[in-house]
């Protein structure tokens, strides 16, 4: 998958497919999009409903640049087991020069984002004391848990672009993986997402988008097990 580095609109960086015609993060802002989407509306909510004693487990869809995991690594108050699913891993060549880690400010923030890109692939690695990476290079559509995750960040790649990413298999895999009371969060807003992710179980509410986006979705985990029989929901569209 060729990939080339560009701005966007808060000066952070993203890489750009050529092949899907596709940006890694919002135009309008790769650093606001993240702070504001799985921070804001993911790691800050969920580290209040579970005891601070206990690890947190976090799923990412699509690990990409590396930006969500770093966000969270430097916000974590307790001990974190992060696995981060990537089919296509960023190498550290071309993680060395996204400008992250000056655009965030914090003390051995460039240091942390360079080991992030160095870990082992499919194992657990220590990245920071209390901070556990696991980089699977599988596919989303092959990976499975059981009850496990406290957050998930859904941060693939658009509905137009992988529309099976965004489908009702993917979303029941996700719900089977996740405890009662985690919470799903991600930038898109479609219709046809937030009704699959109903028909399955999830409780699903719309909130104040990122730059450039109206809405974004977060479904929360309320029910034990998905429903037998969830109907098909309609695909997503452009």
């Amino acid at each position: 998958m060729k990939r080339r580095l560009v701005e966007t609109g808060d000066g952070s960086h993203s890489l750009y497919v050529d092949e899907l015609k596709e940006h890694y993060h919002s135009w309008n802002g790769a650093l606001e999009e993240s702070r504001h989407v799985y921070l804001g509306h993911g790691w800050e909510v969920v580290k209040t409903r579970f005891s601070p004693e206990a690890p947190l487990h976090v799923l990412e869809i699509g690990l990409g640049t590396g930006l969500n995991a770093l966000l969270t690594l430097l916000a974590a108050d307790r001990e974190i087991y992060y696995t981060a699913i990537e089919a296509y891993p960023v190498t550290p060549e071309e993680a060395a020069v996204l400008n992250y880690p000056e655009l965030i400010g914090e003390a051995g923030a460039r240091e942390a984002f360079t080991d992030l890109h160095a870990a082992p692939l499919n194992s657990w690695h220590e990245l920071r004391p209390g901070f556990h990476l696991y980089k699977h290079t599988g596919l989303i559509e092959d990976y499975t848990a059981e009850n496990e995750f406290h957050l998930v960040y859904f941060d693939a790649f658009a509905p137009n672009k992988q529309p099976h990413l965004w489908e009702n298999p993917i979303f029941a895999n996700m719900h089977r993986a996740m405890q009662a009371g985690a919470r799903l969060t991600t930038y898109c807003a479609k219709g046809a997402v937030r009704r699959s992710l109903q028909a399955l179980g999830f409780q699903v509410t719309r909130q104040p988008g990122p730059p450039g986006k109206r809405e974004m979705l977060v479904a929360d985990r309320v029910a034990q097990t998905p429903p037998d029989e969830a109907p098909e929901a309609t695909k997503p569209t452009q």
